[in-house]
This record gives structure tokens, C-alpha cells and sequence, in this order.
């Protein structure tokens, strides 16, 4: 639980950081960067996981009883502000790997309102994970488990594997998109330059 409490701490001052950064040079700048938004956005969740997660460590580090509606609340905004990080890092990537392969499209045709929609739905996306969990889930609260979700041995089995694989694929196809082509045409430049 310390390792929690340090780890929201950190969280919590890091996105807040961040985000004044971002938005104070966001306002100051006349060159509105889209990139920016999604950094803006994504240190949101960052920030509301560890206003979250820091205050449900800190009070069972010092053996305070946790409400049952509390602790499974805090676990499922947990879920959703992850859920909600993930799905705006496959957008940004998305984003990225356009405006690498295609900038002049990208410039044209990608605009703030196409971001904002790709941020709302990530939110939605990760709310809806969020509500799925809370109305799922059975709470344990007792002092051994504290605060655990616990279900049924399949359901954990399957969203275990169906998490990592979510969370593998997902990075993978999109660090794949972004870095996949340009390594195939370096390595194809560099055949080219030993054959001559």
C-alpha cells in the first residue's frame, strides 16, 4: 500500500505537470498542435487514476475499514481511467502514423473536431469498460483481502487473457503501423546500397 501511495503521489504531481504545461502552451502558442490535445486529454486520466487510487491506499495503509460501494467505485474508475490511457495511445498513434505517411492528406483532412471525437469516444470507451466492471464485480472487504474484486475463476481466467492480449495487440499493431515501413524501406535501401 506505501508503494501505492508513493506511485499515486507521483501521478497526481506528474499530470499536473503536464497538463499545466500543455494547456499553457497550448493557449500561448497560435499554432494549435493536435498532438497537444491528446497529451492534454490523456494526462486528464492520468490525473483522475491517482486522485483515485492515492486516498484508497493511504487510508488502508493506516487500517481504515473501506466502504464496500467506495472500494469497488475506486477500482472501477481506476479501470476506466486505464482503459480510457489505452485507448488514447492507440488514437495518438494512429494519429502520428497518418501525419508521418501521409502529411499533406493529414494536414487537409484531420482537424480538431476528428481529434475531439476520437477523445470522446476513448472516454466513452473507457466509461463503458468502468460500468461493466461495477456491475459485475463482487467485493470482498475483509481484512485479509481489504479492498479485492474478486469474480468467478473463469471470468478472471478470460479477462486476464483477454487484457493482455488487448493490451499486446493493440501496441503491437499500432507500433507495427508507425515503425513497420519505415524499417522494411531502410532495410530494402540498405540491400540496394550493398548490391551496388
Amino acid at each position: 500500500t506505501k508503494t501505492l501511495v508513493i506511485i499515486g503521489s507521483v501521478t497526481i504531481i506528474g499530470s499536473v505537470i503536464v497538463l499545466s504545461l500543455y494547456i499553457s502552451h497550448h493557449v500561448k502558442t497560435k499554432e494549435k498542435k493536435i498532438s497537444h490535445i491528446y497529451f492534454i486529454s490523456l494526462a486528464a486520466a492520468d490525473l483522475l487514476q491517482g486522485i483515485v487510487t492515492a486516498p484508497l491506499a493511504i487510508y488502508v495503509s493506516f487500517g481504515v475499514k473501506i466502504n464496500d460501494e467506495y472500494c469497488l467505485e475506486s477500482i472501477a474508475i481506476a479501470v476506466t481511467t486505464i482503459f480510457i490511457s489505452l485507448f488514447l495511445m492507440v488514437g495518438m498513434s494512429l494519429d502520428r502514423y497518418f501525419a508521418i505517411r501521409e502529411p499533406l492528406k493529414y494536414k487537409s483532412s484531420v482537424s480538431e473536431g476528428i481529434t475531439y471525437a476520437v477523445i470522446v469516444s476513448s472516454w466513452i470507451g473507457g466509461i463503458l469498460v468502468g460500468i461493466g466492471l461495477y456491475f459485475t464485480a463482487n467485493i470482498s472487504n475483509n481484512p485479509e483481502t481489504l479492498c479485492f474484486v474478486h469474480t468467478e475463476r473463469t471470468s478472471l481466467i478470460f479477462n486476464i487473457i483477454f487484457y493482455s492480449l488487448t493490451h499486446f495487440y493493440l501496441h503491437n499493431d499500432t507500433d507495427q503501423m508507425i515503425y513497420g515501413n519505415h524499417l522494411t524501406k531502410h532495410e530494402t535501401e540498405k540491400k540496394n546500397s550493398v548490391l551496388h
